[in-house]
């Protein structure tokens, strides 16, 4: 525990480095989505510009901007932005006239103890990345990747046609509107995202007379997986993100009212991610599949070298053709013995259980150059690049 005068030095350099807003100066940015990008979750939260208009507005500098901030609880019940001063500042100088109308002088802040402003300055203050893998936000990005990735392994398409789900965001205000509406942008991706595709595909492998329309999907998505029906924690998530996507869209709403969004919505985000849990178990039993091993292949595909035109015929590396159906009994690899006037080389050599032999070096045009240089062929190394690609597995991952 640190000491009084410690104590006073940490606080002495908070109160430099960080500010506190009102909440609304988010509303201004998240107005101009065409510009500005704000992304939030349980611990923070970040305002950047748009990709598409950075590129196209990178030497605007009254524009730019990257600010990093947490939340911070006050006594009345709302929540004050903190922001990191140095990326005002800093980073994004010429915002500072639109930040200083939402100043907030001397807080009040909660005499409760603030646990999540407390985790925000262990991590953005003191560099410490302990909470990472526990934000409920991450958990659920996660899973959703490890869904995705099975079905993508087994039919070549994602269950979440929009991809990811990179980014969750928060409330920005303590009241029920924005709370249902941050839960409609959940719906979109959750539901309307369901890839129809992905279950037909499902359905014909199964060879079950499912004839998948997409107009009504978790009803259809049920019949592809009946143990569904059974699975509690994704039904409740189904029936809480209809509920509340439908006060955010069908008709006239009420006037907004106090409410803790952000608690609230950190508890769905739980009750959700459960759900996803029920169904990627199911999925793994009826694909007999392991997730976390498709997801990894899909990763590990992404990184193989594409072909893009085919050899010769009198090239060497044609008769890599003669691997197909054979054996594996033993592979050596090194560095290839030292060879005047010839480049440095990595060398693979394969020995099959029918007693054939493949070696593999490297070639390279060398010696072409230097015939226009200084340059000796001794100055070049050309290395294999190996990328990977695991064995399908269907383990059973135990998800906590």
């Amino acid at each position: 525990m640190p000491n009084e005068k410690q104590q006073s030095e940490k606080e002495d350099i908070e109160s430099k480095v960080l500010g506190y807003f009102d909440q609304q100066v988010l509303a201004s940015y998240i107005n101009e989505s065409d510009k500005y990008e704000v992304t939030t979750d349980y611990l923070s939260g970040k305002i950047t510009n748009t990709e598409i208009w950075y590129k196209e507005n990178v030497s605007n500098e009254e524009k730019l901007i990257s600010i990093r901030f947490g939340y911070r609880s006050l006594i009345n019940g709302e929540i004050a932005i903190v922001a990191f001063l140095p990326d005002l500042f800093e980073k994004s100088k010429f915002h500072i006239p639109r930040w200083k109308g939402f100043f907030l002088d001397n807080p009040t802040f909660s005499r409760k103890k603030d646990i999540r402003f407390e985790m925000w300055k262990e991590t953005y203050l003191e560099g410490s990345w302990k909470y990472g893998d526990t934000l409920i936000t991450r958990k659920l990005i996660n899973n959703i990747s490890l869904c995705n990735g099975l079905c993508e392994e087994c039919t070549g398409k994602l269950f979440f046609k929009y991809g990811n789900l990179e980014k969750i965001n928060f409330p920005i205000a303590e009241n029920d509107h924005q709370y249902q509406d941050s839960i409609a942008i959940l719906y979109g991706f959750l539901i309307d995202g369901i890839n129809i595709e992905t279950l037909s595909l499902l359905s014909k492998r199964w060879e079950l007379n499912v004839e998948v329309k997409g107009d009504r999907t978790i009803t259809e998505l049920k019949k592809i997986l009946p143990e569904l029906k059974k699975a509690k924690k994704f039904n409740d998530a189904i029936s809480l993100l209809r509920k509340q996507r439908a006060k955010a869209t069908h008709g006239v709403r009420k006037n907004a009212i106090k409410f803790k969004a952000t608690l609230q919505f950190k508890k769905d985000l739980e009750l959700i991610n459960s759900g996803i849990c029920e169904l990627i178990r199911i999925l793994e039993r009826k694909l007999k599949m392991d997730s976390r091993n498709a997801s990894n292949r899909i990763e590990a595909k992404k990184m193989l070298p594409r072909i893009v035109k085919g050899p010769e015929p009198n090239f060497s590396i044609c008769q890599a053709k003669n691997m197909i159906n054979k054996q594996i009994a033993n592979v050596e690899f090194g560095s290839r013995e030292y060879i005047e006037h010839v480049h440095e080389s990595e060398v693979l050599i394969i020995t099959f259980t029918d007693g054939s032999i493949l070696g593999i070096d490297t070639g390279s045009n060398i010696q072409n150059i230097i015939n226009q240089s200084k340059l000796k062929p001794s100055d070049f190394h050309v290395d294999f690049n190996l990328s990977w690609v695991p064995k399908k597995s269907n383990r059973k991952y135990l998800r906590k």
